[in-house]
């Protein structure tokens, strides 16, 4: 009977022990619950943030892809008013000096243009590659999140 006794004695014990363990791990898995959700949305509008300044990043490599050709078409017009002009003949040779050299001049102020618009292009381009790289990075991250939240959530 004393043995009896001792035993629900015991099981009463380790019923409130399995009790109170088993709320402390609730609470505790429902904060890791919250901090990971807290870090899976910083990381999401990172990633937001990310998305629009490339978004931005490729208006402006558009912008100056077009300003480029235009440039270049520019450029090549310019080439042909020159070879028309020179064919006109002897008696305007030396108007069409005067000419031609300020089409020099223009021709050296286009390519100095053309070789600022190739430099920003090429910036462009390479930071295009560093955010879509990081964007990646993010995602990967994200997933990573998701996954450890979907076991926490799951256990």
């Amino acid at each position: 009977d004393k043995t009896l006794a001792a035993l629900r004695k015991r099981v009463h014990y380790l019923r409130n022990e399995t009790r109170a363990s088993t709320t402390e791990a609730r609470r505790w898995y429902k904060s890791e619950i919250e901090d990971a959700k807290g870090r899976l949305n910083h990381c999401n509008e990172r990633i937001s943030a990310y998305k629009q300044q490339l978004e931005s990043d490729m208006a402006t490599r558009k912008f100056l892809k077009q300003t480029l050709e235009s440039s270049q078409q520019a450029w090549e017009n310019l080439k042909r008013a020159n070879a028309e002009m020179l064919a006109k003949g002897k008696e305007n040779i030396r108007a069409k000096e005067l000419e031609l050299k300020k089409a020099e001049e223009a021709k050296v102020g286009q390519q100095k243009k053309l070789e600022e618009l190739n430099t920003h292009l090429k910036i462009l381009v390479t930071t295009a590659k560093s955010l879509k790289d990081n964007v990646t990075k993010l995602k990967a991250q994200r997933d990573q999140l998701r996954s450890r939240l979907k076991t926490m959530i799951g256990s």
